[in-house]
């Protein structure tokens, strides 16, 4: 009984370990610089479907991708990647006003309508700065959250109880999600 129990365990064993092996060749992001994986994690949104093979690889490099997670929680997105997401924020000002031209074809409301035409550049781009902001603060917390460390556990316990912090609601689930496991 013993020896079979063993033989089991063994089996069990070797499975999981070629399989997590097979998981790591067939994973796009395990051999990325962790610069490249920092800067990949940092830009994605939530939900894609390769999301759960960033992860594995984010955990694996964790203690690399501390200092680059910390930094992006700190200090928010690098001013390149700012500009770039003002001007696009921009273009899509320009975009929507030319389709306001054309109200019928968008189906609003009058009241929408109004709301839409009233809206300047300068508050739409505003909104959209400060919005990728969040998100990619909000996404350096999980990755901090994937890369292990105390410090990173901090900061997240630390904004999952600051409800005044816009990414009190991300801290909380991915601390949620610490515990369902």
């Amino acid at each position: 009984m013993k020896s079979t129990i063993l033989s089991l365990i063994a089996t069990v064993t070797l499975m999981t370990m070629q399989s997590t092996a097979a998981a790591q060749e067939s994973n796009p992001f395990i051999n990325m610089s962790v610069e490249a994986l920092a800067e990949t994690w940092l830009s994605r949104n939530c939900g894609v479907d390769d999301e759960p093979l960033l992860e594995i690889a984010v955990t694996s490099n964790g203690t690399a991708l501390q200092p680059a997670f910390l930094s992006a929680w700190r200090e928010g997105p690098p001013e390149a990647l700012q500009r770039e997401n003002r001007e696009a924020a921009s273009t899509r000002f320009e975009r929507n006003r030319t389709a306001l031209q054309d109200p019928e074809s968008l189906g609003l409301s009058t009241e929408n309508l109004e709301r839409a035409k009233s809206q300047t550049e300068d508050a739409y781009v505003s909104r959209a700065v400060e919005n990728f902001d969040i998100a990619y603060r909000s996404q350096a917390l999980r990755g901090l959250y994937f890369a292990g460390g105390a410090e990173g556990r901090q900061i997240l316990e630390q904004a999952s109880v600051d409800t005044g912090s816009p990414f009190s609601d991300a801290a909380r689930l991915v601390l949620e999600r610490d515990d369902q496991q």
